[in-house]
């Protein structure tokens, strides 16, 4: 599983964790409290990995289309 999106805290003195999607030119807020944060930051590393991957295959079909290698 996955999430896109970040976490962040908000508060100055009992700083409180969040998750942060920006969705619609809207940026909506989840309360995680402690019980959720772990898992938020499993979800929103998973997003990243598949970025990446996203990355690397577009990098590969760029040099297979330059080369007429995609049919």
């Amino acid at each position: 599983p996955l999430m896109r999106g970040s976490i962040v805290t908000n508060g100055v003195r009992h700083s409180q964790p969040y998750f942060s999607l920006t969705k619609d030119k809207r940026t909506r807020l989840m309360y995680l409290g402690e019980g959720r944060l772990e898992q938020a930051k499993i979800l929103s590393a998973n997003y990243g990995k598949l970025q990446e991957i996203v990355e690397e295959m577009t990098t590969l079909n760029m040099a297979l289309l330059k080369n007429n290698a995609l049919k």
